[in-house]
């Protein structure tokens, strides 16, 4: 932290629970939120007018393409912003900014109006990436896999829950009263943050950041180990949204006749996030003991070979099977990940450290789905499961390989100090 910063929720004090217990279910009330409509995105735009299967799967990357780049240019000046003035108001303007556009999205008349409120949804959400600056900010040091990982749990019981809830929401009354419900889950997310969030911020002294709210950003760029996490950041969201866009197209491939379609989809993406649930809870507990950067590499892997064999589904319970598999890896990555990151930088940097995160996440993000769309027009749906699982592995050899880059001291940090 720089001379002359003081945050009075440093680590340890009485209240830092209270808050990890109000950030943990506004994050909840987001994931759930999120998953009511995003996994059926390519549905909707089905019923937007859109009936070729090619041009289908090109809108639904252009969506997901438009959301994640306007995140990647937005992240980092909310991160610097957030080390300068708090991380309580980014998270607040996360929540109620993601509640305004996602209930404008179920009133679009066609899909160019969705592409306009998807990039603008984009440049003010970011609730993970907020909410896991919060609580790095004022969790102690010894607790912060577990914290991180607990933080990870409620964002994939959100969406276990969710595209399940969002699909028969959408069976019953149509795709846009799950825009409609998202924009008030998120709003009650903001509600709780606003009300039982005491963040206890001072801040920094102007001479601290030499006067620039974004000084901290350039340093952060400079530091090898930092660089090599931002990547693999982005090797594991990358992965995941690849997939993402083509997804219910390949289960509408795989469902018999006369099944419904969105229900399907939302069981077979809620069962493997409710296993990434569990495994994120206990996972962040025992990589506290063995070190974050070997369970990040071990988790990177299991979920590179999980993800290769659903190229080669033949019905929807074989997908099912290979998606739990993966979800049980994925649980471990991110709060790994995560951990390694406010591990690596200063502790009043976390704004700055995170939102560069985002950056990448949002640029994988927008490449990801884009990048998917690509390979299921021109080689099929099932390319883009192999694409994933390579790229995920690829990102457990960068973990491996980060300890050469001076990953080491940070990750021994995170060790029981023998006496």
């Amino acid at each position: 932290m720089p001379e002359g910063t003081v945050e009075g929720s440093e680590a340890g004090s009485a209240g830092w629970q209270r808050n990890l217990a109000a950030v943990w279910l506004s994050q909840l009330l987001a994931s759930l939120g999120f998953a009511f409509a995003f996994p059926f995105i390519p549905l909707f735009v089905q019923d937007l007018g859109v009936k070729d299967q090619h041009a289908v799967e090109l809108w639904a990357g252009l969506l997901g393409f438009a959301g994640g780049i306007a995140m990647a240019v937005s992240a980092p000046v909310w991160g610097a912003l957030a080390d300068r003035y708090g991380r309580k108001p980014m998270l607040l303007r996360a929540m109620l900014g993601g509640a305004v556009f996602l209930g404008a999205m179920g009133l679009v008349q066609n899909v160019e109006q969705l592409l306009v409120l998807r990039f603008l949804q984009g440049a003010v959400t970011g609730t993970m990436a907020a909410s896991t600056a919060l609580v790095a900010s004022f969790v102690p040091r010894a607790r912060l896999g577990f914290a991180l990982g607990l933080i990870q749990v409620s964002a994939y019981a959100g969406f276990a829950l969710g595209p399940l809830v969002g699909g028969l929401i959408a069976d019953a009354f149509g795709y846009r009263y799950s825009f409609f419900l998202t924009s008030a889950v998120l709003a009650a997310g903001g509600i709780i943050v606003g009300f039982f969030v005491r963040e206890g911020f001072a801040k920094p002294l102007a001479s601290a950041h030499s006067g620039a709210p974004f000084a901290d950003l350039g340093s952060l760029l400079r530091r090898p180990s930092f660089l090599l996490l931002i990547a693999a950041v982005f090797g594991i969201q990358g992965s995941e949204l690849m997939v993402m866009p083509i997804f219910p197209l390949f289960v509408q491939a795989l469902t018999p006749e006369g099944h419904s379609v969105p229900s399907t989809v939302g069981l077979i993406l809620g069962a493997p996030a409710a296993v990434s649930a569990a495994s994120a809870l206990a996972i962040g507990r025992i990589s506290d003991r063995v070190g974050h950067r070997r369970m990040l590499a071990i988790c990177t892997l299991g979920a590179g070979l999980a993800y290769l064999p659903q190229s080669l589904s033949q019905d929807t319970a074989q997908v099912l099977l290979l998606q739990v598999a993966v979800g049980l890896f994925v649980g471990g990555m991110l709060p790994s990940a995560n951990a390694l990151i406010s591990l690596a930088v200063p502790r009043g940097s976390q704004g700055a450290a995170f939102g560069l995160s985002s950056t990448a996440a949002s640029l994988s993000s927008a490449v990801g789905p884009l990048a998917g769309a690509a390979l299921a027009t021109q080689l099929g749906l099932r390319s883009v499961f192999v694409a994933a699982g390579l790229l995920v592995g690829t990102t457990g050899m960068l973990a491996s390989l980060a300890r050469r880059q001076a990953v080491q001291a940070v990750d021994a940090a995170t060790l029981p100090t023998k006496r």
